[in-house]
């Protein structure tokens, strides 16, 4: 059977969805509006707070956004290095590759942004595009949900969901209501299909 990330099981993820294009970013350049459709119309951060799935995203924008963001990250601007991440962790308009996923995740991380840190701790459990290691992934989430980072949150919830454990799945279900109740779409989603 072939792993898939756990964002993904569910069709809910916040795959580039911490950059608006055109945001003025640190590095006093600018990120192109190309791509800004890859996902419907708008601004992205504004669909995933309305709960927008990645089933109605248009691929062929999602393509175009690579390049502007691929200049951002190397700018050094977090937020793209996350959102092209993203977009080879879903295979969303380029081919599905979770080593560069992994890459471009621990780049943000380095860079000190938390959501990638949280990415790469859940591909990093599941041992994709990364040599395994829950033990330090679980450890990295753990953090990071303390810290409130929605993203660790719900990774954290949909790991301890696969453990098996009751007390784990309520700690899971507990996970996504708090992370819901302070705002994230996603896990408001995750729940509704449950």
């Amino acid at each position: 059977m072939r792993r898939q990330n756990l964002f993904f099981q569910r069709n809910f993820y916040l795959a580039a969805g911490h950059i608006r294009f055109g945001q003025q970013p640190a590095s006093g350049g600018r990120v192109h509006r190309q791509g800004a459709n890859c996902f419907l119309r708008g601004d992205i951060i504004q669909r995933h707070s309305r709960g927008t799935n990645f089933a109605n995203r248009n691929d062929a924008a999602c393509a175009r956004a690579v390049p502007a963001l691929e200049a951002a990250c190397a700018d050094r601007q977090s937020t793209s290095c996350v959102s092209l991440g993203s977009l080879y962790d879903g295979g969303f308009g380029i081919a599905r590759d979770r080593r560069k996923a992994a890459g471009y995740y621990k780049t943000a991380c380095d860079l000190a942004d938390q959501p990638g840190c949280a990415r790469l701790a859940v591909l990093e459990a599941q041992g994709l595009g990364v040599p395994p290691n829950p033990a330090r992934a679980r450890k990295t989430l753990e953090s990071l949900c303390a810290a409130k980072v929605p993203e660790a949150c719900i990774g954290l919830a949909q790991i301890l969901q696969r453990t098996g454990v009751a007390a784990d799945r309520d700690r899971a279900r507990a996970l996504l209501k708090s992370t819901c109740d302070a705002g994230s779409a996603e896990a408001c989603g995750l729940i509704a299909r449950r």
